[in-house]
């Protein structure tokens, strides 16, 4: 019963971990989105300016967050734990049924 109990704990963490991750993926988004808009526009040349630098560092530098290295964290990630866990599932229900 406590190991039922501390899946659903991790999972309720991963669960809002990766909604914040997702928020966090889509404000990006949005703000390339809106420089690219404010580029198109006949905008002041210091906001222009500000708009390139800001294009310029997310392609430059902008990642998705990793995992200790290994994965990255995004909704795909919540859907692949929970896909193993039920195929694990599945496995130990087939041994203990046999």
């Amino acid at each position: 019963m406590s190991v039922l109990c501390w899946l659903v704990k991790i999972l309720a963490w991963l669960t809002m971990f990766m909604q914040s991750c997702e928020v966090f993926y889509l404000t990006v988004d949005s703000v390339r989105d809106s420089c690219a808009v404010i580029l198109m526009s006949s905008r002041s040349d210091a906001e222009r300016k500000l708009c390139k630098n800001v294009l310029r560092l997310h392609r430059a530098s902008f990642t998705k967050i990793r995992v200790c290295g290994l994965v990255y964290a995004d909704a795909a990630l919540e859907l692949g734990i929970v896909g193993q866990l039920a195929n694990y599932s599945v496995v130990l229900l087939q041994f203990a049924l046999l």
